[in-house]
């Protein structure tokens, strides 16, 4: 405990707080409006200075077992941040290894620039260990400071975590000479890269051939035909508004696609790309085009925007490769933790789908099943789901209206749906909404229960009810889960089943409480 009372104590020191706030704001403000050298070493300083505090906790809940002191406890967290910093800001391999790691965990592509530049900012871990030592035994702040700490703990992680996103990658121009590839990254760049394997592995060309450098500095209008060199009538040209690559075997006369995307494919490539703050969207947009003979056949390359290349083998084979960080969307998912992230939505809808069910299903139970009252009635009194009625409707009626202020504008379903959800549940209405509708399930249910000529009879209901939301839920995920995967190819099939075996389990479940109502009344 006394590491993490020090690194606390360190943490809400007004240097501290004043570092934390310094690189949230320059990050996330100063860095998008006005890029440069300072805001980047400005960064490196703020960082440094209370990272090893941070990193301190995580030592600590581990060290103290072996009674390893505060201060050294300390040492080694500081000398891990100069040696790991060290290594990330002068060596490849380290930097690669970092980034890598920390897309992966936080889900969106991150940039850590390799500078070594950036190790003149090494000596602010002096103040900071000087600081350190300032609460060899530190005592936690008294209980109503004690926010303060858990305040400053969270934004350090924050903004130690929250990282500059990195620039979007663009492949803007292709241009062939000696059987090589040679491309242009990023516009308005001098870096050049060049491939030996038809685009396979790329490597950054300092001294490109003559004629390299300025044909790639040079505009060309993708949407313009290309035709082979050694064969004027194959021509190729890209279709902007389908994001496409069309063909011509007469000169331009007649045009068909000859690459685009998968029909229903582009619905899990868009979604495999969003990672707000940083996604970068799916841009299948045709940049260039280039072409190199390969044993005497015609080898087609096009430059893909943030999607790297698209290369046509010998007998209209299309492969896919990436360009540096221009990366192709993967079509299937990579792994299995990837398939919750692209139908999160869809498995989010049938849940709802299946709370839906189970309130019909409830309400038809609470209608058709005899009341006490009139055993030989067929449906009982308004007044016993009246309170369903109200409990039930009245949220989903607010739900629905809540809904409308965010569809304004031309962002995604997806996009709308995440700011309805910050905007449902942040203010707690959606709390309040569901406290509601399980009141309105519960009440009407226990009164059923009560006033029913067989007590049995209310229990089977709710087990029906029950089951055919389940099973509602279980066969829409199944589904979905199909599509992820590529054994249901199309979306609109997808969805057609998915609601097609949500309809029959409803009908089903529906059909079991009438007979069990028929059976009650006898």
């Amino acid at each position: 405990m006394n590491t993490l009372n020090t690194s606390l104590r360190c943490l809400t020191h007004p240097a501290t707080l004043t570092s934390i706030g310094i690189l949230l704001l320059n990050d996330h403000l100063l860095k998008l409006a006005n890029p440069s050298w300072l805001t980047g070493k400005l960064s490196d300083v703020t960082g440094l200075f209370f990272f090893p505090f941070l990193c301190a906790i995580v030592l600590g809940i581990g060290l103290e077992r072996f009674r390893i002191s505060t201060h050294r406890v300390g040492a080694i967290a500081f000398g891990l941040t100069a040696v790991c910093f060290t290594l990330i800001k002068t060596a490849p391999n380290a930097n690669a290894f970092a980034k890598d790691t920390i897309s992966f965990f936080l889900n969106v592509p991150t940039q850590i620039v390799l500078d070594p530049t950036d190790l003149i900012a090494l000596p602010i871990l002096v103040p900071a260990w000087f600081l350190w030592k300032k609460f060899p035994r530190a005592e936690r702040h008294t209980s109503r400071k004690q926010w303060l700490e858990w305040f400053a703990l969270g934004a350090g992680s924050l903004a130690s975590l929250a990282t500059t996103c990195a620039p979007i990658p663009n492949v803007w121009r292709i241009v062939t000479a000696d059987s090589q590839i040679y491309a242009a990254y990023m516009p308005g760049s001098s870096t050049i890269l060049e491939s030996g394997d038809l685009g396979r592995t790329w490597a950054i060309r300092e001294n490109p051939p003559i004629g390299v450098s300025q044909a790639l500095q040079t505009y060309r209008n993708s949407n313009q035909p290309f035709c082979l060199p050694d064969n004027s009538a194959i021509c190729f040209r890209g279709n902007g508004w389908e994001q496409t690559i069309e063909e011509s075997n007469d000169g331009g006369k007649t045009w068909r696609v000859a690459w685009g995307v998968p029909a229903g494919r582009r619905i899990f490539m868009t979604r495999a790309n969003f990672a707000p703050p940083c996604d970068k969207g799916l841009d299948l947009t045709l940049n260039d085009l280039a072409a190199l003979s390969l044993n005497g056949e015609p080898v087609l390359i096009a430059a893909i925007r943030n999607e790297g290349i698209i290369v046509r083998m010998p007998g209209g084979i299309w492969e896919r490769h990436a360009v540096m960080e221009a990366k192709p969307t993967p079509m299937l998912p990579d792994s299995p933790f990837m398939i919750p992230t692209i139908i999160a939505l869809e498995l989010a809808l049938w849940l709802v789908i299946g709370i839906a069910i189970f309130i019909a299903a409830s309400f038809y139970a609470w209608w058709i099943l005899p009341s006490q009252s009139g055993a030989g009635s067929r449906s009982r009194s308004i007044g016993d789901i009246t309170p369903g009625l109200f409990l039930i409707g009245a949220p989903i009626v607010f739900l629905i209206w809540f809904w409308f202020p965010t569809t304004s504008g031309n962002t995604a379903l997806s996009d709308k749906l995440f700011g309805y959800l910050v905007m449902l549940f942040g203010t707690g209405a959606g709390f309040l909404a569901i406290i509601s509708i399980l009141l309105g399930l519960y009440i009407p249910w226990r009164r059923v229960s009560r006033t029913t000529t067989e007590a049995g009879a209310a229990r089977q209901a709710i087990r029906y009810a029950f089951r055919a939301t389940l099973r509602s839920i279980a066969s829409g995920w199944i589904i979905w889960l199909f599509w992820a995967i590529g054994a249901i190819f199309l979306y609109e099939t997808a969805m057609f089943f998915a609601l097609m075996f949500a309809g029959f389990f409803l009908l089903g479940g529906l059909q079991r409480i009438h007979r069990i109502a028929i059976g009650a009344r006898k």
